[in-house]
């Protein structure tokens, strides 16, 4: 409703315009009487400013509107428009020690202002995660280099055991993990990081991509004891 008061275009959630919207709410606001004007902006938008057919003939607020006096009311606002799907490939690798227990990296608490869509963080929802890294071809060569950077190891390409490809969705991303099992005499030490029995990954805060990713590791484990009839 507030789009067609100031005949605002565009996308309403872009850069800037919520901020816009809510400031404009804002300066409309009745301090002394909130919760009647609340009431009323709701009733109004369910009944007289609907999205799809405002009826603005009945709007008691029509000589205030800049749409209706433009004869835009009913363009506004203006659908959302779906942003093009982008491929993101990562690459994740699940460290699992001789008594089954796997490394768990901390949620970060940093962030930047405009990431990449790889940028792990965000498609991790900052929660607990396996060493995980962007892989722009090589998989292995990514992770080798996380490997470096955050855990003070190195591994061969031979120390990597491909698994099945992962597979998952975040708003406008479609998202492939190549997964890799390196097992390890003793986890690496990292600040901040997690030792865990793999089996109990599933029972910590993680995120649906990270679930799915412990999920084909475990399974990838249990089939490794079915055939060696442990």
């Amino acid at each position: 409703m507030l789009a067609r008061l100031d005949a605002r275009r565009g996308d309403l959630r872009g850069a800037g315009r919520w901020r816009s919207l809510q400031d404009r709410a804002d300066q409309l606001l009745d301090g002394e009487a909130a919760g009647d004007w609340n009431q009323a902006m709701m009733e109004l938008g369910a009944t007289l400013c609907t999205s799809g057919s405002p009826q603005c003939l009945l709007c008691p607020v029509r000589q205030f509107c800049d749409a209706h006096q433009q004869g835009i009311a009913d363009q506004l606002p203006e659908k959302r428009r779906k942003r093009a799907e982008v491929a993101v490939r990562l690459a994740a690798a699940v460290l699992v020690d001789k008594s089954g227990n796997s490394l768990l990296l901390p949620p970060p608490t940093t962030s930047e202002p405009r990431p990449p869509d790889d940028y792990v963080p965000a498609l991790v929802a900052k929660l607990w995660h396996f060493p995980t890294a962007p892989a722009h071809g090589d998989g292995i060569r990514a992770l080798q280099q996380l490997f470096a950077e955050q855990l003070n190891m190195t591994r061969d390409k031979a120390g990597f055991e491909a698994l099945s490809t992962v597979r998952h969705t975040v708003t406008y991303r479609r998202i492939e993990v190549s997964l890799f099992l390196v097992r390890v005499s003793k986890l690496p030490p990292a600040g901040g990081s997690k030792a865990i029995g793999l089996s109990a990954v599933l029972e910590q805060p993680i995120s649906n991509l990270t679930r799915k990713v412990a999920r084909a590791a475990l399974a990838k484990m249990a089939a490794d004891s079915s055939l060696s009839g442990g």
